[in-house]
């Protein structure tokens, strides 16, 4: 095992870990590591964080109190660390994420500092053309597979979304998919629900799988093949499969059929805002990476209604 594996490993060790192991591990003073203990309570009781997102920033804690020294946290401190992390050839948004950490220590320990980050250039993201997108619900496996790959492409509902729902969540009359929290993680952090509009041609392929549900207890909306409520992986493997009896060359995976959504939507003349509504996006900002422009788009637009 080599150095950087060895460090890796140390990182993960401590990161949920007792302030005893972590002075063991990394063989530091205990007072800068009573800091561990004092951030993984902030954000457990204060900011009340999901499990993921505590782990993620107590490892990049435990980065930052291995390699800096931290018995000062101000403007000046910040600075030198986003410095150094540069020279290091870091990407942007891991200096962000570690600066955001920083931010979270100083709050934790008592001694707020507001720290300037730098701005991340978010990549524009380039969904499946409407082309694509018929071609994928012609070549679903099954009336299931068809009515999953419907929704997501006309909601642009996330794959969490999609495994998490009800049969209740559905309402074929109005034609709205009710998007709810249904985790406590998500409650905890005032998910924000909201109805999706849901296609004709969505609503008669939801109607059409709904009539061959198998009729059990479970409450899911879509089941496997063990009538129990499909998992992410699950979901994952029928985009994949269908797009690659679809012939796409490009990679799929259960988010791009969310970035179809929102660049036919926006390709088809409907306005940004409804876009982000229709994703639920708390900022524009969000939908704006879905802005994309392709010859052929713009030369239509162009003949249509440019006029000189």
């Amino acid at each position: 095992m080599n150095q950087e594996s060895k460090q890796r490993t140390e990182r993960k060790r401590i990161s949920f870990g007792t302030i005893q192991q972590a002075q063991i591990a990394v063989n530091k003073p205990l007072d800068k590591y009573a800091t561990l203990e004092r951030l993984e309570n902030y954000l457990i009781y204060t900011k009340r964080y999901s499990k993921v997102n505590i782990k993620a920033v107590m490892d990049s804690a435990t980065y930052l109190l291995r390699y800096y020294d931290l018995s000062k946290i101000d403007a000046e401190k910040a600075q030198e660390i986003e410095e150094h992390q540069r020279e290091k050839g870091m990407k942007s948004r891991t200096i962000v994420r570690r600066l955001h950490t920083l931010e979270l220590i100083s709050e934790a320990i008592g001694q707020p500092v507001k720290i300037k980050k730098p701005k991340v250039v978010k990549e524009t993201k380039v969904g499946l053309t409407l082309l694509e997108c018929r071609a994928l619900m012609q070549s679903a496996n099954s009336i299931r597979d068809r009515a999953i790959i419907s929704l997501m492409l006309c909601t642009g509902a996330r794959a969490k979304e999609i495994v998490a729902a009800n049969v209740d969540d559905i309402d074929l009359k109005q034609r709205f998919f009710y998007i709810r929290a249904h985790s406590p993680d998500e409650i905890v952090k005032n998910y924000r629900e909201h109805k999706a509009i849901l296609t004709k041609d969505a609503a008669r392929y939801i109607q059409e799988w709904l009539d061959i549900r198998p009729e059990v207890d479970e409450k899911a909306l879509f089941l496997n093949t063990w009538a129990e409520r499909l998992t992410k992986s699950g979901l994952h493997k029928i985009v994949v499969s269908t797009a690659k009896r679809a012939g796409i060359e490009k990679r799929c995976y259960s988010h791009l059929l969310r970035a179809a959504c929102a660049t036919n939507m926006l390709r088809s003349g409907i306005s940004l805002n409804d876009v982000a509504a229709q994703l639920n996006h708390r900022s524009i900002l969000s939908t704006m990476v879905y802005l994309t422009s392709d010859t052929e788009t713009l030369r239509d637009s162009i003949d249509k209604r440019f006029i000189l």
